[in-house]
């Protein structure tokens, strides 16, 4: 008889036993008669090993993963690509289990049972309104964020609407929300956020106590030099500083005063604007 055979591993596979062929042949094992008279050859033969990838979307209502090949198993060394899906109102925010990072899609390596888990967030929008345009389209934010990405607000784009001007965006259509002027930033709440435009029917006037007024003209250095110098529809931007609140009309006029502005008029949530 053979006796004892020698033991052997291979990685990925089971061992099947020791045949006289590389494929079919006869198994032989410590009891079987030694019928050859010589030398010969036995031969390993094994039995590649076969994993299950399970995909877990968390929470389930936030997407789906898609495998490619998609199969029950898989051999050893066999290459899987993972593809998220995210369903509206969520988005992937990366993978944990037997994969990290947010690479999408994904590629592993079948060397063991794995588990990979696609983990998503809440994504919310923000749309821009024109708010009464007469012409133009609201620009186009596509990203998807999450409560408290910072987002940098856009410009008018090409928005017209006959006879104003664009002032800035808002919270609120009628202007009693947040007010963003274009390149600010926004932190992002745990809701949609639509942005309406503010419009004036006339020209825009600057207070700012040391006359500076960044690059912005005309700059006036008390409320009551802007009013008396405004025509009626003016938009009186006043910045963030304690001013004195007294002015009079010598006439009717259509004025809009805003204070609360950086003192480069730049962000109209610059600050307080406190009148004495």
């Amino acid at each position: 008889t053979y006796g004892d055979l020698a033991a052997t591993t291979r990685e990925g596979y089971a061992f099947k036993g020791w045949f006289t062929a590389p494929t079919g042949g006869t198994q032989v094992i410590s009891a079987t008669t030694v019928t050859t008279a010589g030398n010969h050859t036995l031969y390993a033969q094994w039995t590649i090993n076969t994993y299950t990838l399970t995909t877990v979307a968390n929470p389930a209502a936030g997407g789906a993963v898609a495998k490619s090949p998609d199969k029950s198993n898989y051999d050893h060394g066999e290459e899987v690509q993972v593809t998220v899906t995210a369903n509206p109102g969520y988005a992937f925010t990366g993978w944990s289990g037997d994969l990290a990072g947010t690479t999408n899609p994904a590629n592993l390596t079948m060397d063991g049972n794995k588990t990979v888990t696609a983990n998503f967030a809440p994504a919310y929008t923000v749309t821009y309104n024109g708010n009464g345009n007469t012409g133009g389209t609201p620009p186009v934010d596509g990203n998807a964020y999450q409560e408290g990405d910072e987002v940098m607000v856009l410009g008018a784009g090409s928005l017209v609407r006959t006879g104003y001007t664009f002032n800035n965006w808002n919270t609120a259509a009628g202007g009693s929300g947040t007010p963003y002027a274009p390149g600010a930033k926004l932190n992002m709440p745990g809701a949609n956020v639509t942005l309406y435009a503010q419009w004036t029917t006339g020209s825009t006037s600057y207070v700012c106590s040391d006359g500076s007024c960044g690059t912005n003209k005309p700059c006036h250095k008390t409320i009551a030099e802007a009013v008396a110098a405004a025509g009626t529809g003016t938009l009186i931007k006043i910045a963030a500083e304690e001013q004195n609140g007294g002015f009079s009309l010598e006439a009717d006029k259509d004025l809009i005063l805003q204070g609360g502005w950086d003192k480069s008029f730049n962000n109209p949530n610059g600050g307080t604007t406190t009148l004495q």
